[in-house]
C-alpha cells in the first residue's frame, strides 16, 4: 500500500506472530464496544507479522486497547468535553500510556 512507504518512510513488522492475534482481538473489542475504526485495524497481506497503522475513535473506556498495552501501531481517540472529564476517566487505572491534545475545538 503506497500509504506505508509515502516520502520514504517505511512501516515495520510486529515482534511476533502472536501481536497480530491480539492486536486483531483489541480492534475487535473496541468496536464491539462502539468504537469506529478511522483507518486501519487489521493485518496487512499473508506473510509476516504486518498491522495496518490504525487510528480507533470514540473509543469507550473500558475497551481493552485503552487497558492492555497493545505493543503495536494503534492510536485510541476519545474525546472529552472539560478537563475535569478527563483527568477523571483516567484516574481509576493504575497503569495507563496515554498521551492528550488539550483544544479548544470541537
Amino acid at each position: 500500500m503506497q500509504c506505508f512507504t509515502a516520502g520514504g518512510t517505511q512501516m515495520g513488522p510486529l515482534a511476533n506472530p502472536r501481536r497480530i492475534a491480539a492486536m486483531t482481538e483489541l480492534m475487535q473489542d473496541a468496536v464491539a464496544r462502539g468504537a469506529t475504526v478511522a483507518t486501519g485495524g487489521e493485518r496487512i497481506g499473508s506473510a509476516g507479522n504486518f498491522f495496518a497503522p490504525t487510528v480507533l475513535t470514540d473509543v469507550p473506556l473500558d475497551a481493552r486497547v485503552f487497558n492492555d498495552e497493545p505493543f503495536g501501531p494503534v492510536a485510541a481517540i476519545r474525546g472529552f468535553t472539560t478537563l475535569d472529564e478527563a483527568i477523571a476517566a483516567n484516574m481509576p487505572s493504575l497503569v495507563r500510556i496515554i498521551s492528550c491534545d488539550y483544544t479548544s475545538t470541537p
